[in-house]
């Protein structure tokens, strides 16, 4: 639960400075744990996801957890007006999971989150090149949809009413605090809407490889929830009289979003000809799509 909390305080913490003790603390934790897995798995290639809940998952939902949050936050010295979180918190609550803060829109509206992950991960990075030990990290962004919001957070932005630091700024600042040679990583967006795989050629100018959620497209796309309750139900009786949709979308990839696949591997290639294409491996199940892989 201290970990949630921490998350948490990142996120409602309206006082930096008074934070700042308890940002230092969630980037070593995070950092720990990457430079045990970085240590072990060594050269390796690994792929890091980042932080790609909902808002609606990290924001106390019971007041049990409100009060332990405030007591963790008074812990670590950070006083909140218990009224002012209570609205916010009613400000925030956000019932579609899919279409809220959540992805690349999490660390754009929220950059301290992604930033705390990003620390943590070149810290572990350059401890480890401390120790002449090398590393072969490709960060994944989520729910990419346009090149703006990779490049934001690839580069950063510096605008007047905002600013924050990017992948490559935070780094280049953790390299120069290690006082070592800089480390080579790649950074890649997951595809996970139709309107990502459209833009594909676009995002490409900013990205290093691409990985299809084809879970997430075919909901979107088909305009269809795996988390619904009555999933099962409700397929059954529209395939009794009408069979377009198949009941085993969670295994077989649709033909619809498989030609959006296919036009994002030809869109982001004809832009980045060395760009890498992968996808999660709960959608390789089934000859259906095994075949389109392979054709691919």
């Amino acid at each position: 639960s201290d970990k949630i909390n921490f998350l948490r305080g990142v996120l409602f913490s309206k006082n930096q400075e008074d934070a700042k003790d308890l940002y230092k603390q969630f980037i070593k934790i995070q950092g720990d744990e990457f430079y045990k897995i970085f240590k072990i798995l060594e050269d390796a290639p690994i792929t890091i996801r980042l932080l790609n809940t909902s808002l609606n998952d990290i924001i106390p939902m019971y007041d049990s957890e409100v009060e332990e949050f405030l007591k963790f936050m008074k812990q670590h010295n950070i006083i909140i007006d218990v009224a002012e979180f209570n609205r916010e918190l009613c400000v925030l609550k956000d019932n579609n999971y899919a279409s809220g803060v959540i992805g690349s829109r999490m660390g754009i509206t929220y950059p301290r989150v992604y930033e705390s992950q990003l620390k943590a991960i070149f810290e572990a990075i350059y401890r480890l090149k401390k120790e002449n030990i090398n590393t072969n990290i490709e960060i994944a962004i989520p729910l990419v949809n346009y090149a703006e919001e990779i490049k934001e957070l690839t580069f950063g932005t510096n605008l007047k009413n905002t600013s924050y630091l990017g992948i490559a700024s935070i780094a280049e600042e953790v390299r120069k605090t290690f006082k070592v040679e800089k480390v080579p990583y790649k950074v890649g967006a997951i595809i996970e809407t139709p309107a990502g795989a459209l833009n594909a050629d676009e995002i490409a100018r900013y990205t290093d490889f691409f990985i299809f959620d084809a879970v997430s497209l075919t909901e979107k796309t088909l305009g269809i929830s795996r988390n619904t309750s009555t999933w099962l139900s409700y397929l059954n009786s529209y395939n009794a009289s009408c069979s377009a949709i198949d009941i085993n979308q969670g295994f077989f990839i649709d033909e619809s979003v498989q030609e959006l696949i296919n036009n994002a591997v030809i869109r982001a290639s004809m832009i980045r000809s060395n760009a890498k294409f992968g996808l999660f491996i709960d959608h390789v199940y089934g000859r259906k799509n095994m075949a389109f892989f392979m054709e691919m």
